[in-house]
């Protein structure tokens, strides 16, 4: 999945680095870091495979109250939060 991230933090990145060697490098080791969470949630899906993402994995591995902010944090912040970043990323690119 490609989020909006990838045309808009380039002109940030573009604006303090000059170096394209060091734009390149950074958005490899970016997606290595990617890599390596997929990777790791790959691994955790295929050990216990049964809906409820986070929330799941954490009841069952650490607590059922860990699991629970998991979730909740997750619902709040990771699915409302990268809608508000994009809205405003768009009303930055079309003023």
């Amino acid at each position: 999945m490609i989020g909006t991230g990838v045309f808009t933090s380039l002109g940030y990145q573009l604006v303090d680095i000059r170096s394209v060697f060091t734009i390149v490098m950074l958005w490899v080791v970016g997606g290595l870091l990617s890599l390596f969470g997929a990777l790791s949630y790959s691994e955790l899906a295929a050990a216990l495979p049964r809906s409820g993402g986070e929330y799941y994995l954490l009841s069952r591995i650490i607590h059922p109250s860990i699991g629970f902010v998991a979730g909740v944090v997750s619902a709040t912040v990771g699915f409302s939060a990268p809608a508000v970043l994009a809205a405003i990323a768009f009303a930055n690119y079309i003023s």
